[in-house]
Parts: structure tokens; sequence; C-alpha cells
């Protein structure tokens, strides 16, 4: 391989499973902010501070699920990503292999590692 630019599929998927754990602990925040309610008999009547108190739990409530969605969308493309690449690395070395079988179109098999080795 190059000593330039590498691909590690195995650190895409690595991050991408990172993303997944995100998005779950994301996920049981947003259960456990449902869970919460705040009740104006509790505050003696006090309406203003118990609606801001329950507006304040729905606005993050919604923050991390949008968090949690996104974290599974980041997860997702880690690991399409991985696969993407893989994909692109066995064409290329298929394609570099066949020229360099191929004799006739003056590619050589010294010449197509070469290449090989340059992806």
């Amino acid at each position: 391989m190059s000593e330039g630019l590498e691909y590690l599929p195995e650190s895409l998927r690595a991050g991408g499973q990172g993303s997944y754990t995100a998005s779950d602990e994301a996920d049981g925040a947003h259960a456990y902010l449902r869970t919460v309610s705040a009740d104006a008999g509790s505050f003696g009547g006090a309406d203003t501070f118990v609606n801001a108190v329950n507006g304040t739990r729905d606005t993050q409530a919604r923050g991390v699920n949008r968090a949690a969605e996104g974290r599974d969308d980041i997860g997702a493309s880690g690991y399409q990503s991985a696969a993407i690449g893989e994909d692109v690395d066995a064409a290329s070395n298929s394609a570099v292999t066949a020229a360099g079988d191929a004799g006739a179109t003056g590619v050589t098999g010294v010449l197509g590692q070469r290449i090989a080795d340059g992806i």
C-alpha cells in the first residue's frame, strides 16, 4: 500500500457503531424525559413555573430525539462508507489484475501492481 491515503473500513464501522451507541443513549434520555411531568398542585399552584418546566422538558425531549435520529444516520453512513470502499477496492484490484494479465494492452504485471499499490 502507498504511504499516502489509506482506506480503513474497520475504523469506519467502529465509528458507525459508536454513533449507534450514542443514539441508544439519546433514546434512553428521551424516554426518561417523557416520564417527567410537573404538576401545579405540587408547587402551590404555580402554573407559570410548571408550564415553564414542562415546556423545557418538551424542548429537551425533542432535542434528544433529533440527536438519536442523527446518530442513527451517521452510524448507517459509517457502515455504508465501509462497504462502498471495499467494493471500490475489490473492483480496482480486479481491473488492475485484468490489465496486467491482458499483456496486449501494454500494462505489465509489475506496472499493474504499482497502480494497485497507489490505489
